[in-house]
């Protein structure tokens, strides 16, 4: 979800990730219904995406309508699909995210999906995994375990790191 920073006093503006969606909704194509309400998700992303490169920008007011109607279809997938009691988890999140999941229609700036954001920790968050696996004992023994696998002498690797400094 992108959350954009507010001035004192006002709502957040929330944005939910489509990108995010779609990868949870595929976890459950196998459970019934799960097949058609990904199909439903995907095609109401693709809509989305067509709706902003083809509606030019000067027609903000056509956006914000569009906002409307396609809230009121979130909730209304939401229903279609909550008679499937293994598709409880997915629809609860679509529930949860009613009303953000089209807010890049009133901010035409913001993406429908956080892949910028995302972008822009990545470094970082591969940095700290790689971090915190070496912390623990697991971590190290599993990147010691994939080391030998590929026959790799990483003892004498390290010793000769050492001695070259």
């Amino acid at each position: 979800m992108v959350q954009a920073l507010s001035m004192a006093g006002e709502p957040k503006v929330l944005q939910r990730c489509w990108a995010h969606q779609i990868r949870e909704v595929d976890v459950f194509v196998e459970k019934p219904g799960g097949k058609e309400l990904s199909e439903a998700i995907y095609e109401k992303f693709m809509a989305l995406k067509g709706f902003l490169s083809e509606v030019p920008l000067a027609s903000m007011e056509k956006w914000k309508q569009q906002k409307e109607v396609w809230d009121k279809m979130a909730e209304l997938v939401a229903k279609q699909f909550g008679k499937f009691t293994e598709l409880k988890k997915m629809i609860t999140y679509i529930i949860n995210g009613l009303g953000n999941w089209y807010t890049c229609l009133l901010y035409p700036s913001m993406e429908s999906t956080n892949n910028l954001s995302e972008q822009i920790i990545r470094e970082h968050m591969l940095m700290r995994k790689i971090i915190d696996t070496f912390r623990s004992e697991n971590g190290v023994e599993y990147y010691l375990h994939r080391f030998r696998l590929r026959h790799v002498d990483v003892t004498g690797k390290c010793i000769n790191s050492i001695a070259r400094q």
